[in-house]
């Protein structure tokens, strides 16, 4: 210590000592002018009593040096008071370890040059470079105690003339020229060189950190600072240097650069948002606001705030009691947390992860967060489908179905209109049945003509989901825009729904003002139109198969029906033949009430009655088999209907009733099979008979119009309800009244008409005014509008095969074959 004191003693600069570890003040001088009133008080004082202005600045230096480093500033500003007042003063500094002679560092040897007043310093100039002369020897004796190399250079540097590399470079003793090679690695020698350079320009010292090689051949790092040696003409003679070791230093430098770009790379490129925040405090200690310290880009993407240096009252206005309490929360217990909420402000959610940055006592934050919106959305847009499934999946009325879809999609999308137009091709119009309306606006609901005017042409003319956020906008015309504004659809999205490629409707969403419909709201209404087209027609298939099975039900009643009408039509015919059977074998047909020819003409009239209802059957059954086979020929309707007119007009006689034929055309040809026609005719005429009164009327008529034979029957009968119009030609179907029953027969006749009719290319309906005001049936067969043409030739062969004298009897009923047998004979 007496030897850096009485150096700093003799030295004329500002020079300081500052001993021990209170780093006490012993300076010279020198240094004493720079005090100012802070002398003498400042002599032997710990230095951050005297200058605890620059206390905070100084500090860490004097770590730096007391760790062994030598630190250097040219003109470095200080803001001190030694005047009595705050003043900013400018000083050439160097800093170096002074070490006992154990070796340790013991104090920091200060050399300050003040640079403020410069045209002091020029008055001064001549002085100073004689002191400065005077101390160089001595001040490069102390480099040499206080530093790891001292080296010598000649004046431009070429010559290296002397180095003391100790344990940490090979010594140079002798002039060396290639110094710069020896030392110094390739790609540090530019930069050297340009350091050496400005020093010889400027006319001061030498100052650089370098990479250097050591005596093993590795690289280190030294911090290098070189004096000019000046004669007294003033002209640098050679040059004093000196280099600590810096290595373990450059190599932490290294480590934290590294970790400062991971650290800056995974900020900017993680796709959380990361920022730094201080919380705010008012004079109660209540949290109040926070300021955004620091932020990456991803939280400058997610919020669309650039927000370093503002707070989030200047960014969102009032700030949330919930985010101010959960981050208060996290600085008093300094245990970090994680929650999920929704910032009002953004109208989006967050997954916020925040913990305390520092100890107790701080206000700072580290916060890290993930926009979670569109998960949320999508949850919130699943739990809707589910509400939608479940508020469907009960109901069986298609209209119930579409209105509770419109009101729950409206609801949920807080829509001031949902409704869905339906396109009627047949009849060329819009229909709109069912609509949700938030507020008392004008329903939609009713029919409309499909035109070119109106709304309907704006919103109908797409096959792909239409999306206006604002008809103004919309490039449209003018008289459409002006019709959707008379509706208050400002904004609207509409979802079609096609039927094999046809556009149908749309399910359409409507705002009174402009709205921006996300791919999100898109998705939601198509998914909507989805499910409710899908509970439509479930709905829809649910009552078909409801129908279908009523139809069943009805088809098996009247089966059953048939099936016992049938029993009790056989049993009276067959009680007959068997009672007359039973008293012509009792009597031998010599009882007066009962003759011979009396009993067989009954038992003939019953088995005709029995063969005719057989071959009902037989036909009915061939038909609906597809095994019957028409024998089509040319034919002249007229004469068909005058032989069935004439073959069954005994009836009508019988039983006192009127049949009137009016046929209005000589001749009407047509393809046909002669004997089946004459079948529908008869049973048409036989159905009149059954179901007039007594005295009844039945007319026939036969018209030719075009290319159509109408052949009407129409009768005063008991007439048919409106409901038996549909029904009347269908299997088992037949009126029952009680006249009609006692008239026997199956129920057949008609429905044998409709099959007949429809097998020759025809049609057959039936109208009536009611129940009572008789009944209408009216055939429609074609015709062969030219002579020239040809019925269809039946499958029997041209020319028939000539008559055998021989007949061939088969049938498994013996007694049967004996009777044909005894027939034929």
């Amino acid at each position: 210590m007496r030897t850096a004191a009485q150096l700093v003693l003799d030295t004329p600069f500002p020079t300081i000592v500052l001993w021990g570890a209170e780093l006490i003040q012993i300076y010279n001088d020198g240094y004493r002018r720079l005090m100012g009133n802070k002398h003498p008080l400042g002599l032997g004082q710990p230095t951050r009593y005297c200058w605890p202005e620059v206390w905070a600045i100084n500090q860490p230096l004097y770590e730096r040096v007391w760790a062994g480093e030598s630190v250097s500033f040219t003109d470095a500003c200080y803001p001190i008071t030694r005047s009595g007042q705050l003043e900013e003063a400018w000083f050439t500094l160097s800093y170096s370890p002074v070490r006992e002679e154990s070796g340790q560092v013991g104090g920091i040897l200060v050399t300050v040059f003040e640079t403020t007043d410069r045209v002091q310093e020029q008055r001064q100039r001549q002085q100073a470079q004689q002191a400065l002369r005077q101390s160089e020897y001595r001040f490069s004796m102390l480099i040499r105690a206080t530093s790891h190399i001292v080296y010598t250079m000649n004046a431009d540097w070429q010559l290296m003339l002397h180095l003391d590399g100790g344990d940490y470079l090979v010594n140079t003793t002798t002039p060396n020229e290639n110094w710069l090679k020896h030392y110094i690695p390739t790609y540090e020698q530019e930069r050297v060189r340009s350091a050496i350079q400005q020093a010889i320009t400027r006319n001061t010292f030498v100052e650089a950190e370098h990479q250097v090689i050591r005596q093993d051949g590795s690289l280190g790092w030294v911090f290098s600072r070189a004096i000019p040696i000046r004669n007294e003409e003033g002209q640098i003679q050679q040059w004093l240097g000196a280099a600590s070791d810096i290595t373990d230093r450059k190599r932490a430098e290294e480590a934290l650069r590294d970790s400062e770009q991971k650290y800056r790379t995974l900020f900017t490129s993680i796709d959380e948002g990361y920022c730094i925040i201080e919380m705010l405090y008012d004079a109660a200690g209540k949290p109040v606001d926070w300021i955004y310290l620091e932020a990456n880009p991803t939280f400058e993407r997610q919020t669309g705030w650039w927000a370093p240096g503002k707070t989030v009252s200047e960014l969102v206005g009032p700030v949330e009691e919930f985010w101010l309490d959960f981050y208060h929360r996290v600085l008093i217990t300094g245990q970090a947390e994680r929650t999920e909420n929704k910032v009002a402000a953004l109208n989006r959610w967050y997954t916020i992860y925040a913990s305390r940055d520092g100890g107790p006592g701080s206000r700072r934050l580290v916060v890290i967060f993930d926009d979670v919106t569109e998960r949320k959305q999508m949850q919130e847009r699943q739990a809707f489908i589910l509400t939608l499934s479940d508020a469907l999946r009960p109901l069986s009325d298609s209209a119930i179905i579409e209105e509770t879809a419109c009101r729950l999609l409206g609801e949920y999308l807080v829509a001031d209109r949902v409704y869905c137009p339906v396109i009627n091709l047949t009849e060329k119009c819009v229909v709109v049945e069912q609509e949700y309306i938030r507020d008392h606006s004008p329903s939609l609901r009713g029919t409309y003509p499909l035109s070119s005017s109106g709304i309907w042409p704006a919103l109908l003319g797409y096959k792909r989901p239409l999306i206006v956020d604002d008809i103004t906008q919309w490039d449209i015309s003018r008289e459409e825009r002006i019709a959707l504004e008379s509706v208050q659809h400002v904004s609207l999205l509409a979802i079609p729904f096609l039927n094999k490629g046809v556009l149908v409707g749309t399910l359409t969403v409507v705002d009174k003002v402009p709205r921006h419909w996300k791919s999100g709201d898109v998705d939601l209404v198509s998914e909507t139109l989805a499910r409710t087209r899908a509970a439509v027609e479930r709905a829809q298939t649910e009552e078909a198969l409801r129908r279908s099975e009523e139809q069943l039900r009805i088809a098996d009643r009247r089966k059953d029906d048939f099936l016992a009408m049938l029993a009790h039509e056989l049993r009276n015919p067959m009680a007959t033949l068997h009672n007359t059977l039973l008293v012509l074998n009792l009597t031998r047909g010599q009882d007066e009430s009962l003759p011979l020819e009396k009993a067989v003409s009954i038992m003939s009239r019953e088995v005709t009655h029995l063969n005719r209802m057989v071959d009902d059957l037989l036909d009915l059954s061939r038909i609906s088999l597809g095994k019957i086979q028409l024998k089509m020929s040319r034919v002249n309707l007229v004469e068909l209907v005058k032989q069935a007119t004439q073959s069954i007009r005994p009836q009508f006689d019988q039983q006192e009733k009127t049949l009137h034929v009016a046929i209005h055309t000589p001749s009407i040809e047509l393809s046909g099979d002669a004997t089946r026609l004459i079948q529908v005719i008869n049973n048409l005429l036989t159905n009149g008979i059954r179901y007039t009164t007594q005295q009844g009327e039945v007319w026939l008529s036969l018209v030719h119009r075009h290319t159509e034979a109408i052949l009407q029957v129409r009768d005063n009968g008991i007439g048919l309800a409106p409901d038996q119009l549909s029904t009347i030609f269908e299997l088992f179907v037949q009126v029952d009244t009680s006249s009609a029953r006692s008239k026997g027969g199956l129920g057949l006749g008609l429905t044998l008409v409709k099959q007949i009719v429809q097998m020759h290319g025809g049609r057959v309906d039936a109208q009536s005014e009611g129940l009572g005001k008789g009944s209408t049936f009216t055939v429609y067969l074609p015709t062969l509008t030219t002579a020239s043409e040809q019925a269809p030739k039946s499958d029997q062969s041209a020319s028939a095969p000539p008559v055998s004298d021989r007949i061939l009897i088969i049938d498994d009923n013996a007694e049967l074959r004996s009777h044909y047998r005894c027939c034929s004979n």
